[in-house]
């Protein structure tokens, strides 16, 4: 079958902290390189009524054949047949599939249609901008912010992962649909939205000015005369390692091969590729393991344990003599990682391996807490189908699922602040690390 086509390089949809996983192909699925990858449309797509039956058809067995929790799918099979005969149109075949994924209360298995992919091109050139938040709906019908991204108005106005998001513009947020929601967060370039937040007992009213996110980019410089300082937006650039082996090098030769420390901040990093994330810390790491990956290939059990070595593949070929005696350094100079509570999903798969080798000193506040990991594949109709195949522990044996990963040193960011008292945290200790090392 050829409907169905497995995406090679993967953003997940429903959160920017996602990651996602390249790789197997099974029989309804076909491979599609980055080079390839088309833009989502459906406008000269039609479809017969049998041909949307077969690819709802598909949809459902792409759950059933890999999503990870078998014992999730118990009442899977009552799906098969329940639009049988229905669909006619793409937007039926649109809300069917909604409609089942949705059995499942699974938020990183998803369903997103032609029009969901195009909405950000369409604020795009409409002059629009967003918010910046990820929301979750709670029992009662309020709204409780669940993600904040980096550099967003949101993160400008300081607004945090856990605040209530009471009202916009004086419209009160409980209660409405989530499209409702959506669509008080967007407005003009330049706007300004009167957003009232509850946390902690206190009720804030602020105004959030609407400008457009900028893109995620790699950032180097120096936080001291010998201290480098990294910053990874996030590991959805395939390119990602390459950029920071050249980065970090650059920088090496400019204080004659003697960088005594380095800060990585993962703040904000809302995860990406599993690969990217093996590789930096394969690169950062002597030996020892990194993850350990679960995932469900139909009725088999496939688990994975990527050890420090795999860093390794990438870095070395074709290199100068300095290069290679620079990684060597590297893989033992004093480094500390800063977290938050962005650090999400492939991020917090660094941070772990880092951690439990004992090979970084973690700065900052417990990280999100996403140990699992999603499967993207495009259909023929334009559309993308999103679903959790995988989970993973860190060294220790901990899945950051509902808990992160806790920080050795916890400095918290203070609201409102300018101060960056994490960032100091983290330049004491590097300091007190290469003091040990005189």
């Amino acid at each position: 079958m050829k409907s169905l086509k497995r995406l090679l390089v993967g953003v997940c949809l429903l959160l920017a902290c996602g990651f996602c996983v390249p790789g197997r192909t099974a029989e309804l699925l076909k491979p599609q390189t980055a080079e390839k990858k088309s833009e989502p449309t459906s406008a000269s797509w039609s479809a017969t009524p049998d041909q949307l039956e077969r690819l709802y058809n598909q949809v459902w067995a792409s759950v059933r054949n890999s999503y990870h929790d078998s014992s999730a799918l118990k009442d899977w099979a009552s799906w098969k047949e329940r639009y049988k005969g229905q669909l006619r149109t793409v937007d039926q075949l649109d809300a069917a599939v909604k409609d089942m994924l949705a059995s499942l209360k699974d938020p990183y298995t998803k369903y997103s249609s032609v029009a969901d992919r195009n909405r950000h091109d369409d604020y795009t050139n409409a002059q629009l901008a967003e918010l910046g938040v990820l929301l979750k709906t709670e029992v009662d019908g309020s709204y409780v912010i669940d993600y904040v991204h980096y550099a967003s108005p949101a993160y400008r106005a300081d607004l945090r992962r856990g605040d209530q998001l009471r009202s916009i513009n004086g419209k009160t947020l409980k209660g409405m649909t989530a499209a409702e929601v959506g669509s008080l967060m967007l407005g003009g370039i330049g706007d300004e939205l009167a957003v009232t937040i509850f946390y902690a007992g206190i009720e804030e009213k602020l105004k959030v000015k609407l400008v457009p996110t900028p893109g995620p980019v790699l950032t180097g410089r120096w936080k001291d005369a010998d201290v480098a300082y990294i910053r990874l937006p996030n590991f959805n650039d395939g390119e990602i390692q390459q950029k920071m082996v050249t980065m970090l090098f650059d920088m090496d030769q400019q204080v004659d091969g003697f960088i005594k420390g380095l800060i990585l901040d993962v703040r904000g990093n809302s995860g990406g590729s599993i690969n990217e994330a093996v590789n930096i810390a394969g690169m950062l790491l002597l030996d020892g393991n990194i993850v350990t990956i679960k995932e469900r290939r139909k009725d088999v059990a496939d688990v994975r344990t990527y050890a420090a070595s795999k860093g390794l593949e990438n870095v070395h070929v074709g290199k100068s003599e300095a290069e290679r005696k620079f990684w060597a350094r590297l893989k033992t100079v004093p480094l500390v990682v800063l977290t938050d509570e962005l650090s999400a999903s492939a991020s917090e798969i660094l941070v772990g391996a880092l951690k439990d080798n004992k090979r970084a000193v973690i700065v900052g506040a417990t990280t999100y807490g996403k140990g699992v990991g999603s499967s993207v594949w495009e259909l023929e109709n334009g559309a993308e189908l999103m679903v959790r195949t995988i989970v993973y522990e860190t060294p220790s044996g901990l899945c950051p699922s509902g808990v992160g990963i806790t920080p050795d040193k916890e400095v918290l960011r203070v609201r409102h602040s300018q101060d960056d008292a994490q960032l100091k945290e983290a330049l004491k200790t590097i300091k007190v690390q290469i003091a040990k090392r005189r």
